[in-house]
């Protein structure tokens, strides 16, 4: 009996390893096959409590920012749209309400392996779930972060603000990318996306498996699994 269960364990794991992308032995991934794209909030930028503080403290708008939230808080993860289509309904302070929205600073250390794949030739490409108006806010606040992208792709209100839960949302990801990619002569086999979230990889790896998905939990895990691949 624990031997019948030992190979069955054996056999998963084969099973496994030969399917998943990330740990097949075949794939060499190089910058004339690869792209990478990486989230932003917690991933490329991190939280500052100081920056949410300041900007909850100068809204004017607090009521109706704090029920445009709610609202999107009590609608189903499924049919949720990008955060940003409810919380500036009715808001007359925009500017101020974004800088609630996205009280980030960039994350050296991830921004010092970006310039690192940069250099060795990779593409670097944004995929956020932050709406149009978040992400001009915070390319104006952070140029040079934002100079280090070759393309991006994010919420939108000519999409209808879909975001990760959508498969939509994939999809017109990696048409960006493959327009982009394509420009500069390269055929995307691979699409190295790294995120914060595991449904959003799982669900991006379902909708083109061109998608090899790596979870971002901290900087010194996400550079082994590069290593990993070869990327470092």
């Amino acid at each position: 009996m624990i031997k019948n269960i030992q190979k069955i364990l054996i056999t998963g794991t084969i099973l496994i390893l030969v399917n998943n992308p990330i740990y097949s032995q075949n794939v060499t991934y190089t910058p004339q096959n690869s792209v990478i794209a990486i989230d932003l909030h917690d991933v490329i930028t991190q939280f500052s409590p100081k920056k949410a503080y300041t900007g909850f403290k100068k809204l004017r708008n607090k009521g109706n920012f704090i029920g445009n939230v709610c609202k999107y808080l009590f609608t189903s993860k499924r049919k949720r749209k990008c955060i940003e289509s409810y919380a500036l309904a009715n808001i007359s302070d925009k500017q101020q309400a974004l800088a609630l929205l996205n009280p980030h600073v960039p994350n050296q250390a991830m921004i010092k392996i970006i310039e690192a794949l940069k250099a060795l030739g990779y593409q670097i490409y944004l995929c956020s779930n932050i709406g149009e108006q978040s992400y001009e806010y915070m390319q104006n606040l952070y140029p040079d972060v934002f100079g280090l992208f070759d393309g991006c792709y994010v919420s939108s209100a000519s999409t209808g603000y879909i975001k990760k839960n959508d498969p939509q949302f994939f999809l017109n990801a990696a048409k960006l990318i493959d327009q982009h990619a394509g420009i500069a002569g390269i055929t995307v086999a691979n699409i190295i996306y790294i995120d914060n979230e595991r449904d959003n990889l799982k669900l991006a790896q379902a909708t083109d498996p061109r998608f090899v998905g790596l979870f971002f939990k901290n900087i010194r895990q996400i550079s082994k699994k590069l290593h990993k691949l070869g990327l470092q």
